[in-house]
């Protein structure tokens, strides 16, 4: 343990070393102190840790980290009359510009898409990658603002590639917290989306960044997709 770090001083680190940690030696200290600064490295680390969120949507909602309520999507969509607004807004810009309505039953509000003669359960008629939107839309709602660190795996693989293309632009214009996210499919290799050292290729066991993958000087013009499809990467 290292005893340097200011908040170990006033704890018996011999006690500690002692214990039965169900929990990170971080966490306990965190647990036990009234006022930590607010540079405090064990403060930073934890709330860092605290705030990291995994998820993914290959046909069972997966998810860890952050929260470990569990909602019904639908309902937590059709219950707020903004969260509608914002929904309508969302698939629009997604390519699908559904008429939604919030219609209320026995079992509660639900998502409803309206059309010229009839009006259906949104989540009855959704295909998979309708649903794989909502789910993105409800933890970039339902997480704004406080997240650390997002990994999305296979985040695209029910998204056509514009629109995992426009998915993935969403993730980056948010700078409040950092994120990985993996793909098998190579035309999402763009300069334009992300830049060579921040793509990351996994081979073989290892991982090397698009820029420390080949000899060839990378350029603004290149064609990234065209590299990853010639092996050049």
């Amino acid at each position: 343990m290292d005893n340097h770090l200011p908040e170990l001083p006033s704890y018996n680190t011999e006690a500690l070393q002692r214990r039965n940690l169900n929990n990170s030696v971080i966490k306990t200290i965190y647990g036990f102190s009234a006022h930590l600064p607010d540079n405090s490295p064990i403060k930073l680390i934890y709330e860092f840790a605290n705030g990291i969120l995994w998820f993914r949507s290959l046909g069972n909602y997966e998810y860890m980290g952050k929260t470990n309520i569990i909602e019904n999507l639908d309902q937590y969509i059709a219950s707020d009359s903004e969260k509608m607004k914002a929904f309508e807004h969302f698939l629009s810009q997604c390519g699908l510009p559904f008429s939604l309505m919030s219609v209320s039953d026995v079992t509660g509000r639900h998502v409803y898409a309206h059309f010229v003669n009839a009006s259906y359960p949104l989540f009855a008629i959704a295909s998979i990658g309708t649903k794989a939107l909502c789910l993105f839309f409800y933890w970039m709602d339902k997480m704004k603002g406080k997240i650390s660190f997002l990994y999305l795996d296979e985040y695209d693989a029910f998204y056509h590639y514009n629109l995992a293309q426009g998915i993935l632009k969403i993730v980056n214009e948010d700078s409040s917290y950092q994120s990985v996210v993996t793909t098998h499919n190579p035309y999402l290799a763009d300069n334009a989306i992300i830049q060579p050292d921040c793509y990351m290729n996994l081979k073989e066991g290892k991982i090397k960044s698009f820029a420390d993958s080949t000899t060839r000087v990378i350029r603004q013009g290149n064609s990234l997709e065209k590299m990853v499809l010639s092996d050049d990467l």
